[in-house]
């Protein structure tokens, strides 16, 4: 449980500190930030995907994720879903980045593969390790995301 504490915390932290003074920083600084970004979470997907027992499994994994996601349309739900949400409150009607933000963090934080493997893993062996890294990524997001996103992304925790 430390480790989802520790994940909702520092996206909380970095998400005020993006709110607060991401806009003095350039644009070429968040893009340079999430490139890093991006190059360490390939790289952890490749080790973490080397190391396992079973690719076919995690093959299957994949497309049936994929396929089902697609088939149950979840992002056209999704969407609908915020719309909704959107217009019954109206202080949050006046971000019109609100919706944008608030899918693309709920994808990031709370849909990814570190996200599912890491609160199995935690769960079973009570091994954090991995929901801490990706804690430690996500604030580090979180800065850049809500900068140039807005509130939207400081709502999802």
């Amino acid at each position: 449980m430390i480790g989802t504490i520790i994940n909702t915390i520092l996206v909380f932290v970095g998400s005020a500190i993006g709110l607060k003074v991401g806009k003095k920083m350039s644009d070429s600084f968040h893009q340079t930030l999430i490139g890093i970004l991006a190059l360490i979470v390939i790289f952890l997907g490749i080790k973490m995907s080397l190391e396992t027992k079973n690719m076919t499994v995690l093959i299957f994994s994949l497309l049936l994720g994929g396929c089902l996601g697609e088939l149950f349309k979840i992002d056209n739900r999704l969407n609908r879903g915020l719309t909704i949400l959107v217009n019954k409150f109206p202080s949050i009607n006046k971000d019109k980045n609100f919706s944008q933000a608030f899918i693309t963090a709920c994808l990031m934080f709370c849909g990814g593969p570190m996200t599912i493997f890491g609160a199995i893993n935690a769960g079973l062996t009570g091994n954090d390790q991995t929901l801490i890294i990706k804690s430690i990524l996500d604030g580090i997001t979180a800065i850049p995301l809500a900068a140039s996103l807005g509130t939207g992304v400081l709502l999802v925790r």
